[in-house]
């Protein structure tokens, strides 16, 4: 695993992690890597929707987003998009996380 810091000051990009098979050592290096950046980024993950609440869990309680649709197979995940009557982007002018 590799943590590189974006060439913007915002963030770092995780590289050589996997969401599926994360080790205790990792969950610690990505949340420091979370504390220290502000926000990284874990480009290129593939995870079902059972499998994104068992990475998340890993790392802390889960909010349930009451302003978003949950996917059908799990309450616990929302689907944020931009939908075609809508304007402008889904969080154009706010972000939420859970941190």
């Amino acid at each position: 695993m590799r943590i590189v810091p974006t060439d913007s000051g915002c963030g770092a990009e995780i590289v050589g992690v996997d969401l599926n098979a994360l080790s205790d050592a990792e969950v610690e290096s990505v949340a420091d890597a979370q504390a220290e950046y502000g926000v990284v980024f874990l480009r290129g993950q593939t995870l079902s929707p059972e499998e994104q609440l068992a990475a998340a869990k890993r790392f802390g309680p889960i909010n349930v987003n009451r302003f978003f649709a949950p996917v059908p197979e799990q309450p616990q995940v929302a689907t944020v998009l931009k939908e075609p009557h809508h304007e402008v982007n889904v969080g154009g002018g706010w972000h939420t996380a859970n941190t």
